[in-house]
């Protein structure tokens, strides 16, 4: 097998730890608990972008820090995947229940599994890739590329339907 691509928007003052997990770590999130390091990703960029978009409140994308898309590559059969049907059956709520950081703890304890590839909840008909930071074959992660990424202003304008 292979390697394979994904996509991450972050802020650029976090580019020199991007493979820690840091963020994840101190707040948590739909599969993860406060203290453990868990790194979101996307695998696609238009993804990564809608991910982070439905997190930030609704301010001039002017008053927004600088971003990066970064570019992760890993080894494909590290990823193990899970589908809907392995899921919690309230894995997607909003806001998220702590279902899913009770189904995924145990496959993030050390030796068990690098990567993990489940639905997303914004857009269930693509994937988020989470990453284990402390598993040992993050050597096998590396970092390709930043590109430097600015949101388009009209996806933060009021819509009417």
């Amino acid at each position: 097998m292979g390697t394979i691509q994904v996509y991450r928007l972050q802020k650029s003052k976090h580019n020199s730890t991007t493979l820690l997990g840091t963020g994840a770590k101190l707040s948590g999130g739909r599969w993860n608990v406060c203290g453990t390091p868990l790194i979101y990703t996307a695998a696609s960029t238009s993804l990564a972008i809608l991910e982070v978009r439905v997190h930030l409140g609704i301010l001039p994308t002017t008053k927004y820090p600088p971003l990066n898309m970064v570019v992760i590559e890993l080894p494909e059969e590290c990823i193990y995947e899970f589908y809907p049907s392995d899921l919690p059956d309230d894995w997607n709520e909003v806001p998220a229940s702590d279902c899913c950081q009770q189904f995924l703890a145990p496959f993030l304890e050390p030796g068990n599994k690098l990567a993990f590839s489940v639905p997303s909840a914004v857009n269930p008909f693509e994937r988020n890739i989470l990453i284990n930071p402390l598993h040992s074959d993050i050597r096998r992660v590396f970092v390709r590329e930043f590109y430097p990424f600015t949101m388009d202003s009209r996806l933060f304008q009021d819509i009417m339907v």
